[in-house]
């Protein structure tokens, strides 16, 4: 017998088109394909090429914390002051978790211990504005959204999960400025740091049905000190 789920509509058995062998799924896409494919060739006036990636500075960096420090934060994030209602930006619908992490030693030791590595990157100097931890489950996803509309502030990600598989989803997308085409996605690798000017619009996807926890990711806010400095 087939696998899958089945229902009584007007008093008959139905069986879903899921259920049907695979070799007869595919040779209807094959039928279907013969039949409207040429036309549909044909119809393609042009194929549009996405633009170049803006110069604005997006670095991934994996293992940015080493194990002591990593089961710290873990450690931190998983106090109860999560709180509910935080938001992309105060236009978005999508709501989500989200904890304060100001004043915490344990992101002031992340932030000094990548910041050389940024300010070289950037340009720039930069200081630590605020920390906090957005918590993502199945469904609730970030919005589309900038970190700010000047050159003068970076942020930077630090995902805190202390593992992770691909089928579990929730990467963070960055996009064109146009939001036309996806520039970039980073999967939430455990101890993986991403840096990115505040301009790119950007945001984090939920976790799959197949991740039962929370996708917590760390936002670091940063401001440009001083422009073309080394790092100190």
């Amino acid at each position: 017998m087939a696998r899958g789920w089945k229902a009584v509509v007007s008093g008959f058995l139905v069986w879903p088109s899921i259920c049907r062998p695979r070799s007869s799924l595919i040779n209807t896409f094959r039928q279907s394909f013969d039949s409207t494919g040429a036309t549909m060739l044909e119809n393609i006036i042009h194929i549009e090429k996405p633009p170049q990636v803006q110069e604005k500075t997006l670095q991934v960096i994996d293992n940015a914390v080493g194990d002591d420090l990593a089961e710290r934060i873990w450690q931190i994030v998983n106090r109860p002051k999560w709180h509910w209602g935080h938001m992309s930006r105060k236009s978005a619908p999508q709501k989500f978790w989200a904890m304060d992490l100001n004043g915490e030693e344990a992101m002031k030791e992340l932030f000094e211990s990548v910041r050389p590595h940024f300010d070289i990157a950037a340009h720039t100097k930069l200081a630590l504005r605020k920390v906090n931890a957005s918590g993502h489950t199945h469904g609730l996803g970030g919005a589309i959204h900038q970190d700010y509309n000047t050159d003068d502030y970076y942020s930077m990600l630090y995902y805190a999960n202390p593992v992770w598989h691909p089928k579990f989803g929730g990467e963070t997308q960055f996009y064109s400025d146009d939001l036309n085409y996806i520039i970039h996605s980073v999967m939430p690798k455990p101890s993986r740091v991403v840096f990115f000017d505040g301009r790119i619009p950007h945001f984090g996807r939920s976790p799959s049905r197949e991740f039962w926890g929370v996708r917590v990711a760390i936002a670091f806010k940063l401001k440009v000190i001083t422009r073309d400095a080394a790092a100190p």
